[in-house]
């Protein structure tokens, strides 16, 4: 028996050992959402996690087009090969990842063409803004 109980005792010293060295358990990559808005999403604020995409299409014209857009904190917001997207003439947009906690402004402007002319019209630029908050993953 006390043969016995020592052979017993050695392999939970084994098994203790052998947990030890097994192979590391990884926490599951956090799940990622990709959110994708418009010009009527002007002036809205949006939640991001880090990972996170965001896509943005702003629909112009030949006759009203977009500037291009603008981040105010490429530190935050990533741009993802954006000049790969194909977009219509006049329109501006984004595909963007959450990279960082911390939070970012998107800015465009829309002017028609017209008002550069002379005589201008009397159409007014249109501006665009989104402020995108970017929390980390919990």
């Amino acid at each position: 028996m006390t043969r016995h109980r020592g052979s017993i005792i050695g392999l939970l010293a084994i098994s203790v050992v052998l947990a030890g060295c097994g192979v590391a358990t990884t926490s599951p990559a956090p799940p990622t959402t990709t959110t994708t808005l418009t010009a009527i999403d002007q002036g809205k604020t949006v939640l991001l996690v880090v990972g996170d995409y965001l896509n943005v299409h702003l629909h112009g014209g030949a006759g009203d087009p977009w500037s291009s857009l603008r981040i105010s904190n490429d530190g935050v917001l990533a741009d993802q090969l954006t000049a790969l997207l194909a977009l219509g003439v006049g329109d501006a947009g984004g595909a963007f990842r959450a990279i960082a906690v911390g939070s970012v402004t998107l800015t465009a402007v829309q002017t028609p063409v017209c008002a550069k002319e002379h005589p201008a019209c009397a159409q007014p630029s249109r501006a665009f803004g989104l402020h995108v908050v970017v929390a980390a993953y919990s």
